[in-house]
């Protein structure tokens, strides 16, 4: 596999839902490919800064809001 082929692949290789061959053509492609496993790399530093963002509650007003442009919409 190409390395812009592996990359956009990453995503769906660290969420699990690469098929087992496409899991193994990927692994076999990293262990090679230092540009691609960089690129993983960055990619499990940026899930885990997401992972360690503070839940924050919207405000109660949001839902309406939303919901009145939604329904405002042609359709």
């Amino acid at each position: 596999m190409e390395c812009n082929k592996i990359q956009e692949r990453l995503s769906e290789y660290m969420d699990g839902l690469a098929s087992a061959d496409e899991r193994s053509l990927i692994e076999e492609h990293l262990h090679s490919c230092h540009r691609c496993s960089g690129h993983l790399a960055d990619l499990k530093r940026t899930i885990g800064h997401v992972h360690e963002l503070e839940d924050i509650e919207p405000p109660a007003w949001l839902t309406q809001k939303v919901m009145m442009k939604i329904k405002a919409e042609p359709g």
